[in-house]
């Protein structure tokens, strides 16, 4: 995987972004290398920075072993006795707990966290971090964060003494400590030129950006100038900074940002950080977003599915398919009595009732798709819910959620519930840790702000300019199918034996789709998009058609294996990642057990151009398929398709041509292009 950082100007002459090859350091734990699990790293297997010199044997416990050793010497031969009362005291707590959770033991996977953790009733407990899931939005290419939690350690450690000195020491309404140091690291690491806040209130998150990053100018959206709470009490207001607000407030999706940026001197819109704290429709500024060019994203608020006065992107990415997504509306289930036991403990669990609304729906709030403030409610079905986690995973390069700074037990907060958080960086349990780096200082109620704050990076290949296109080319995809080498090359037992002979056209296809910065399929502005529709299979076959199956039952490897040779493009094709999209089918259709047809109406993909292999068989059943979709404008170029003879090829043209499909050739198709 690769990982990916944002970087500075600064002498050292860093790249803005680079990968793991090129970072100053290789980190033995990486945070997010548990962010594929949804589980971060805590800092339990960290030393405590600066105590490494004190005398261990001093203030370490003895093993727990010398201890059980030291208290059978001493009972000598009485310890019959005490073991029968020892077996005695567990079988009656087993009894008990079987007794009174019954429940647990019906229907329930071993693997269930929410069994695991209701076995003994245990369902308050403090440390059972992301034991009801926690949905981690997925990203194109599955990019991770640069930093690590080590790092997260010692930016807290700097970050405490820094907070002390906040102008507005009471922020009621507004962040709290974990996210203030969210927003400060982040802004630290990534070192934009330019900073852009929607939503400041008093202005203490202006004062958190000013604080990372002392030169940097910020525009500031917000309805409210922050001068204005400076009559009743502390606010901020920073002197380098231009402010939409008051009666010159504009909304963040109505600036014309191209002129905005000019009159700053910012020319790389990678390098502008655009923080929300508006308690608006995320996607909706996602989209805004999109639009204007911006790719670095922090969103303040990310509510938790069944809270919040917004739709957030945790409520989107909370889908069944997406691993620790998904909720059970049956109110007498485990996950059921565990979410209602959790009340009991967290002011912002969620029990079914609240959770699920008419119908047993339960994405977003109750069905609803809440927009500011929670003053505009929309019902959204669960097909648009999905359809908007689909848009959003086309989208995202990097998905980063901030963890809370420390466990429950060492900030006595009592809102947010750690079964659908992820492992704080300071661990449950670390007292001395939590004093030694200022934390014990702060009063406990700023840490009861926490949200779930995160940071998003949007695919760099939607923002490349985009010439003048003609309009007949806008909300296109180009499809190259089964373009690979068991199915072209001689010798393989699938060869396709008109393949050979059109990989050339296929080649100019593809360039001719590129040219003047065609993009991939994520926005409908742009002209044309270019997937890659390849075959994948099970080593054993056992996830091919049953008349191929004997292919696979040999010592040789079956036909397009994933991994082996066979299953490559052929030369003269590649798939470009950060322009390209891949999708794996397993059978003719490209539609068929993919997710490619929610894929391309969440992009505002209407057109198809096809080319590839084989003409009666993937070709034909995928454009019988798009037809029956509705997509209203289908293309097969007849000279970059083929079949096994010349004669079925022109056939099953035939009848696509009959059903309303068009049919050019290359250069008819090149022409209309030009």
């Amino acid at each position: 995987m690769e990982r990916v950082g944002m970087m500075n100007n600064s002498s050292n002459g860093q790249s803005l972004w680079h990968s793991s090859s090129q970072s100053p350091k290789t980190p033995t734990t990486m945070l997010d290398r548990a962010l594929s699990s949804r589980r971060p790293h805590s800092d339990a297997d960290l030393p405590d920075s600066g105590e490494s010199g004190t005398d261990e044997s001093k203030t370490k416990r003895p093993h727990v072993y010398l201890l059980a050793s030291n208290f059978v010497s001493r009972i000598g031969h009485q310890w019959l006795p005490c073991l029968i009362i020892a077996l005695l005291f567990l079988v009656l707590l087993f009894l008990t707990s079987l007794a009174f959770h019954s429940s647990s033991f019906v229907c329930v996977s071993r693997f269930d966290p929410a069994a695991r953790i209701g076995f003994f009733g245990f369902d308050g407990l403090e440390s059972d971090f992301g034991a009801l899931g926690v949905p981690w939005c997925r990203s194109k290419h599955g990019k991770e964060v640069e930093w690590t939690s080590k790092d997260l350690l010692k930016a807290l450690e700097e970050f405490v003494p820094i907070y002390e000195t906040r102008p507005i020491k009471n922020n009621m309404h507004g962040m709290g400590f974990d996210h203030s140091f969210g927003l400060w690291f982040m802004a630290r690491w990534l070192k934009p030129e330019l900073m852009i806040e929607s939503g400041a209130f008093k202005g203490h998150s202006t004062w958190v950006m000013r604080q990372a990053m002392p030169d940097t100018p910020i525009i500031s959206l917000t309805p409210r100038h922050p001068e204005k709470y400076l009559k009743k009490g502390p606010a901020y207001v920073d002197g380098n900074c231009t402010y939409f607000a008051g009666k010159d407030f504009v909304d963040f999706g109505s600036v014309d940002w191209k002129n905005v940026l000019k009159k700053h001197g910012v020319k790389d819109l990678n390098r502008v950080l655009v923080f929300f704290d508006d308690h608006q429709n995320e996607l909706k500024r996602i989209k805004q977003a999109l639009k204007a060019g911006f790719q670095h994203l922090i969103f303040e608020d990310n509510y938790d599915t069944g809270t919040g006065d917004h739709y957030s992107l945790r409520q989107i990415c909370d889908q069944s398919y997406i691993k620790g997504g998904g909720h059970s509306c049956f109110k007498d289930s485990d996950e059921a009595r565990i979410r209602s036991n959790r009340k009991k403990f967290w002011e912002k669990a969620v029990d079914t009732e609240e959770l699920c609304g008419p119908g047993e729906t339960w994405w977003g709030v109750r069905g609803e798709m809440r927009d500011d403030f929670n003053h505009s409610n929309t019902q959204i079905s669960y097909n648009q819910h999905f359809q908007n986690s689909r848009y959003v995973e086309s989208i995202l390069d990097v998905y980063w959620e901030l963890p809370p700074v420390a466990g429950p037990s060492l900030t006595h907060q009592s809102r947010y519930d750690p079964a659908r958080s992820t492992p704080p960086v300071v661990a449950d349990g670390r007292r001395r840790l939590f004093q030694r780096i200022g934390l014990g200082r702060l009063d406990k109620s700023v840490f009861n702000g926490y949200t779930q704050m995160y940071w998003k990076i949007l695919s760099s290949s939607v923002f490349m300019v985009v010439g003048t296109m003609a309009e007949r080319w806008t909300n296109t995809a180009l499809l190259v199918i089964d373009m690979q080498n068991d199915f072209i090359e001689e010798g393989s037992v699938t060869q396709v034996k008109g393949g050979k002979a059109i990989v050339p056209n296929v080649i100019r296809v593809v360039e001719l789709a590129r040219q003047r910065g065609v993009l991939v399929v994520w926005d409908k502005r742009f002209l044309l998009s270019v997937l890659k529709v390849v075959r994948e299979h099970d080593p054993q076959g056992r996830d091919v058609e049953i008349f191929r199956r004997h292919h696979y039952r040999s010592e040789k490897v079956g036909p397009v294996v994933k991994g082996t040779l066979g299953s490559k493009l052929v030369d003269g094709l590649n798939i470009r990642e950060e322009e390209d999209y891949k999708i794996v089918k397993t059978r003719f259709s490209a539609f068929f057990g993919t997710h490619l047809h929610s894929f391309l109406q969440t992009s505002g993909f209407t057109k198809l151009v096809i080319a590839g292999v084989q003409t009666p068989n993937c070709i034909r059943q995928t454009v019988f398929d798009a037809v029956e979709l509705d997509y209203p404008d289908v293309t097969v170029i007849v000279d970059a398709t083929a079949a096994a003879t010349p004669e079925i090829h022109t056939a099953n043209i035939l009848d696509m041509r009959n059903i309303g499909v068009k049919t050019p050739t290359l250069h008819e198709w090149s022409e209309e292009f030009a």
